[in-house]
């Protein structure tokens, strides 16, 4: 790949790792807030972008999809079951923060409890894909 293309490429990768992280914070910020739903759907975004940076990093384009599963299987990367479940219920935070009929038993199973367990899983899934970046 020519130089210049090989520099897009490379700060594409850059811009969805840092847009990644700029979205963990902010659902940090409300959780904190106990926005526990919006939160979550932010810890979803984190994920997806990640993801969509690994596919551009390993030179695929990159589809308008929000599966996570799916986007990980375009990265090439192997998934353990664990994280395969994982990846399909925080999948779930994406649908349910968009979707005006689902938002609500999305909002009542956001709990304090339900949001701490799902944020240890994208804190353990977050540092899984942080290592597979050049």
């Amino acid at each position: 790949m020519p130089s210049s293309d090989h520099d897009r490429c490379h700060e594409a990768v850059i811009r969805w790792y840092d847009s990644a992280f700029n979205d963990y914070k902010i659902a940090l910020d409300l959780i904190k807030l106990k926005h526990y739903h919006y939160g979550l759907f932010l810890c979803h975004l984190t994920i997806e972008k990640l993801l969509k940076g690994l596919i551009v990093q390993s030179g695929k384009e990159i589809l308008l999809i929000h599966d996570l599963v799916r986007l990980t299987e375009m990265a090439n990367l192997k998934l353990s079951k664990k994280y395969i479940e994982w990846l399909e219920e925080i999948t779930k935070f994406h649908i349910a923060g968009r979707y005006a009929e689902i938002k609500l038993e999305f909002y009542q199973k956001s709990t304090l409890e339900y949001t701490n367990r799902w944020l240890k899983n994208t804190k353990g899934l977050i540092e899984w894909l942080k290592k597979k970046y050049n």
